[in-house]
């Protein structure tokens, strides 16, 4: 899901990474997490440098941003990614749209064709890559 900026912008915030395993490395008991692992939604990109400046080259590509921003380790201990907490419901006109796989499998491609008009029952649109 794509979630629209405008309705989640103002109850969103970003943490430097996975916040069970942050906790549980640092095991500090802190509340709120120190200075520099968390930014507001705005600030966000503030927070992406910070962490991922050693990860970005000169030929950096916009289509290389995907794999930097989210690595899946061999274990979920493993995993790099900013985590994005948002505050209060995730209500259907907070969608603004889904994307997903062209599925291959004739039952997922049923499944897919009832998901795409249920969507766009409610305006959402459903794009497969």
């Amino acid at each position: 899901m794509v979630l629209s900026e405008r309705a989640i912008e103002d109850r969103a915030s970003v943490f430097e990474e996975n916040s069970l395993v942050f906790v549980q490395r640092t095991a500090t008991g802190v509340t709120p997490p120190p200075t520099g692992y968390r930014a507001t939604w705005k600030d966000r990109h503030r927070l992406a440098v910070a962490k991922l400046a050693s990860r970005i080259e000169l030929g950096t590509r916009p289509d290389d941003f995907p794999a930097i921003l989210l690595w899946v380790g061999p274990t979920r201990e493993d995993d790099k990614f900013i985590e994005v907490h948002i505050c209060g419901a995730i209500h259907q006109r907070a969608i603004e749209r889904v994307v997903g796989p062209v599925e291959r499998k004739r039952e997922n491609q049923i499944i897919q064709k009832s998901l795409r008009r249920e969507l766009a029952k409610i305006g959402i649109p459903l794009e497969t890559l």
